[in-house]
């Protein structure tokens, strides 16, 4: 099983942002995306009510949910659905994507694409003050998650 973690601070330039357009805007102004999104793969996402506010840009944020269910549709079949997941936690806010799909064993072995998709994750984390972690069983899955603060 391979597992890589990302966290803390990332040499990234962000773009210049009006502060009158910036908000708290945080994953419940992306809800109605990301529901309807992930509907297309898993069917009901387990997606919690109560999360809190958080301070997400919303392009970075579409961003990577974008990537990240993006993969998860390259690697999901029938049998092995993709499972979403959302909580509220003391570190912040997990969204937490898996599929049981077998048979990848790092990430040279999924398909083309995806490193891309899981160093997004990662970026967008890392630039909102989160972590990034994902983790590539052979037998069990693949699994990413993001906890934003």
């Amino acid at each position: 099983m391979t597992t890589t973690a990302h966290s803390g601070p990332m040499q990234m330039v962000r773009p210049m942002a009006d502060p009158d357009k910036q908000f708290k805007a945080g994953l419940l102004e992306l809800i109605p995306f990301l529901r309807a999104f992930a509907r297309s793969l898993c069917g009901n996402p387990d997606m919690a009510d109560d999360l809190p506010l958080i301070e997400l840009d919303p392009g970075y944020g579409r961003a990577l949910i974008e990537n990240l269910l993006g993969l998860f549709r390259q690697v999901a079949t029938d049998a092995n659905p993709v499972h979403l997941r959302t909580r509220a936690g003391a570190e912040g806010v997990e969204i937490d994507v898996s599929t049981a799909a077998p048979g990848y064993r790092s990430i040279a072995s999924l398909p083309p694409g995806s490193a891309l998709s899981l160093d997004c994750a990662q970026r967008v984390a890392a630039m909102h003050g989160g972590s990034s972690s994902h983790s590539i069983d052979p037998a069990g899955g693949i699994r990413v998650r993001v906890m934003l603060p």
